[in-house]
């Protein structure tokens, strides 16, 4: 820039180089250490995270978010001094001396809001929840064979009460409909 008489002069080209050297001493590496760190850091944690969900899906069958609960085995009450402690939650699940369960082999209408397909199934839920309580009140509940665990963690059981079994009463009642578990779709209660 020069100066004649009070008046100064402005050069484009002057202004237009002090602006470049900024943005090339910016480019080429003039910003403040943190943020590089700060990247680095993240692109590492990054890695890591990815290395330690690859390793965890390579030790496992199934992902993760299929996995069942832990198993805990259930108590029978074979003689006469054990008591079977049972609450039924649906009319084929439920908790037998605090450990879940499902009945093997059937299923039962739903009752909530969120899993009934209609009016018609909440009812016949409520039935079937009726029917199983009144069933296995009087005591005298066995469980005759254990087929594993579902995937939540639930046993699979087939369940008698005074010699009879549990489900083949509520099944010959209606409360209850053949289902295998995983393989078919289960069974529509509206129609």
């Amino acid at each position: 820039m020069g100066r004649k008489d009070n008046v100064i002069e402005f050069s484009r080209a002057a202004a237009t180089r002090r602006h470049r050297r900024t943005i090339t001493r910016y480019r080429l590496g003039w910003r403040p250490r943190f943020r590089i760190l700060s990247r680095q850091k993240l692109a590492a944690l990054f890695c890591l995270a990815i290395l330690a969900g690859t390793v965890s899906v390579m030790h496992t069958d199934r992902p993760l978010w299929d996995q069942p609960a832990p198993e805990r085995p259930m108590t029978s009450a074979r003689s006469g001094s054990d008591r079977v402690y049972v609450s039924w939650v649906d009319g084929d699940s439920g908790e037998i001396n605090g450990a879940r369960f499902r009945l093997h082999g059937v299923d039962a209408p739903e009752g909530s809001l969120s899993r009934a397909r209609c009016n018609r199934e909440r009812q016949l839920a409520d039935e079937a929840r009726r029917a199983v309580r009144a069933l296995t009140q009087g005591g005298g509940v066995t469980i005759r064979r254990s087929h594993g665990f579902d995937r939540y963690g639930r046993e699979l059981v087939d369940l008698s009460v005074n010699g009879r079994d549990v489900a083949q009463s509520l099944m010959a009642r209606g409360y209850l409909k053949r289902w295998r578990y995983g393989i078919e779709s289960k069974p529509n209660w509206c129609g």
